[in-house]
This record gives C-alpha cells, sequence and structure tokens, in this order.
C-alpha cells in the first residue's frame, strides 16, 4: 500500500465512539475461522433465524477501502489495512472499529459479528459478559474446494497460494480456537451444523 494511500487510509480513522456499558448489554456473537470454513453462511442463517444485526470486518474493511478509491481490493490490499488501524487504534482496533458500528440507540436483539483475524481482537470480546465466540473448522482440502467454487477468490486459485495464505492466517489467528466457546466442524451436513449451532445460542442467550 503506499504512503499516500496509508494516509489517506489513517485520515479515515475518526476517533471511535460507543457505549460500552450499553454494548455489554447486548448479545455479541464472534464467528471466527479460517477462510472459507463457513463464517458468512453461518452468520447469515443466525441473521435469519433470530433477527440479529450482522457487521463484517471485511466488509468494513472493504467500505474503507472504496473510499480511497479501491473498488475491488485483493486480499493482500484488504491484509494491508492492519498497519494503519493498529496505528491508531491500538492491537484491538479492529474490535473497537465494529463496536463502534453497533447502533445502541435501538433494541438490539443481538449482533452477529464474523471475520476477525486476529487474536486480540476476538479477546477482546471475553470481557463482555453476553459475547460468545463461535470457532468454524474444515480441513485445507474442503475449504479450497469451496473458494474455488464461489469463484471470489481470484487471488487464491491454486493450491499452493491458497496454503500460502492459509499458514499466514493461522499464525495471526492462533489461540483463538482455543478461547472459543464452541467449536464446530462445518464439514458435517449443514443442517446438522446449523442445528448445532442454534442450540448453542438458544442455551446462551435464553431464547425460545
Amino acid at each position: 500500500m503506499i504512503i499516500n494511500m496509508e494516509n489517506n487510509l489513517k485520515k479515515l480513522l475518526l476517533p471511535l465512539n460507543y457505549d460500552i456499558e450499553k454494548i455489554k448489554s447486548i448479545p455479541l456473537i464472534i464467528i471466527e475461522g479460517p477462510m472459507a470454513s463457513g463464517k458468512g453462511t453461518l452468520s447469515s442463517m443466525l441473521v435469519k433465524k433470530f433477527g440479529f444485526s450482522h457487521k463484517s470486518v471485511l466488509q468494513t474493511i472493504k467500505e474503507m477501502l472504496f473510499q480511497v478509491g479501491i473498488k475491488s481490493p485483493s486480499r493482500k490490499e484488504t491484509d494491508e489495512m492492519e498497519k494503519p488501524v493498529k496505528e491508531v487504534y491500538g492491537e484491538t482496533g479492529f474490535a473497537k472499529m465494529l463496536l463502534s458500528k453497533i447502533d445502541t440507540n435501538t433494541e438490539q436483539k443481538g449482533v452477529v459479528i464474523e471475520g476477525f483475524r486476529f487474536f486480540s481482537d476476538v479477546e477482546f470480546f471475553t470481557q463482555l459478559p453476553h459475547a460468545t465466540t463461535i470457532w468454524l473448522e474444515a480441513s485445507p482440502e474442503v475449504r479450497f474446494k469451496r473458494v474455488q467454487s464461489r469463484r471470489k477468490d481470484n487471488d487464491l486459485n491454486n493450491w499452493e497460494d491458497f496454503v500460502a495464505k492459509d499458514v499466514q492466517e493461522n499464525r495471526w489467528m492462533k489461540g483463538i480456537k482455543e478461547i472459543a466457546n464452541l467449536v464446530l466442524n462445518t464439514e458435517k451436513p449443514q443442517d446438522q451444523v446449523e442445528a448445532e449451532l442454534v442450540e448453542a445460542v438458544k442455551e446462551k442467550y435464553k431464547l425460545i
């Protein structure tokens, strides 16, 4: 990312404003896992099932890049957002950015947040009493087939690039699985995975 672009991005990183006390009362479901593990699919299911709001880390990054003229960012360009965000907001910068996007002035049944890449951001949520973290996993082979089938990741269209990126992201996310409240293997039939997730959310938040 060129220096001028990085400086322009920093100008977009305004002081964050959120009421942590109000947020503490909102059910927060953090959906994590390596690429193509099913985060978007299961997040959408929870939104539809329970009427939760949905926040995506990647979509937030893309919206910021769009404002500086990058309309279709590559994975490399979205990865490079780490530096300006952490320089301005600190190690838990992405967590704080997403919290600032939650509307605490209207009633929230719950918020699903998906796609953090760093342990520090997910660990931040452990201090919130109504937050729960779900870790999704599947073998690299299965996930690579998913990447190929959805045709969104044009910069990961061969096995070698996929593995290299997977190793990088696993390094960033090291430790998240260990602090997760629930681990789901998404290689199982989708209806079974969805049923397990729905049951866990119902039990956690006493939903009917």
